[in-house]
């Protein structure tokens, strides 16, 4: 049997509360909505629901929760021949821009990273995900790829995300993006594992600010 159970806010004396609608749809595995006039297919809601609950609602990509489960389940393997690799993508200073320029440019420059992203991922690749670990942080995960796969992934996001740029002027606010990448290890814990991906996201950003002062000397 199954039963879609509905919510609907309603307001009795100045006070508010949910109304949970239940209805039997096992046989025809569908909705009506007297109001709309049309027929919903319940596997399409329910499979709505359940990309929403793994999807950044910025962005589109898998959230950070995703993230921690899919981990989770690679280091629960006993079999780990398959390897897995990651790429590690921050903003440079990305609160500061923020109070700056305004968190609604901010949501561009995520969204843009994020475009740029997807430009190089898969959608129907499952051994490829790429998601929003929260704020200005994102990652994508290689599963059995090779390591040049990998390693031209990395580079073509590199080069993209090296400068997003927003006017065409001298002063044109810029984000800088750092990219840090690694491979598990055959002694990696999740633990190690994150902390070394997290590592060389450091040393990049290290790295790149180094360079831009070189540069402005």
């Amino acid at each position: 049997i199954v039963y879609l159970v509905m919510s609907v806010p309603v307001r009795h004396n100045s006070r508010k509360y949910s109304l949970e609608l239940l209805s039997d749809v096992t046989r025809s595995m569908f909705v009506s909505s007297g109001w709309k006039n049309d027929n919903t297919d319940v596997l399409r809601i329910i499979e709505d629901f359940n990309d929403a609950a793994v999807r950044d609602s910025l962005t589109g990509l898998y959230n950070k929760n995703y993230i921690i489960d899919q981990m989770l389940n690679y280091f629960s393997r006993e079999d780990k021949s398959e390897k897995l690799a990651a790429v590690i993508l921050n903003v440079d200073d990305f609160k500061k821009f923020n109070l700056k320029y305004g968190s609604d440019l901010g949501d561009v420059v995520i969204e843009r990273l994020a475009n740029i992203i997807k430009r190089h991922v898969d959608a129907d690749d499952h051994k490829v995900w790429a998601g929003r670990l929260g704020g200005s942080s994102f990652a994508v995960f290689f599963l059995g790829k090779t390591a040049e796969y990998v390693d031209e992934v990395s580079r073509r996001i590199r080069e993209q995300t090296a400068e997003l740029s927003f006017r065409e002027s001298d002063d044109a606010p810029a984000a800088y993006v750092s990219v840090g990448s690694t491979e598990v290890a055959d002694s990696d814990t999740l633990e190690s594992f994150v902390d070394r991906l997290e590592k060389s996201l450091y040393a990049e950003m290290i790295r790149r600010k180094l360079e831009q002062r070189r540069k402005q000397q």
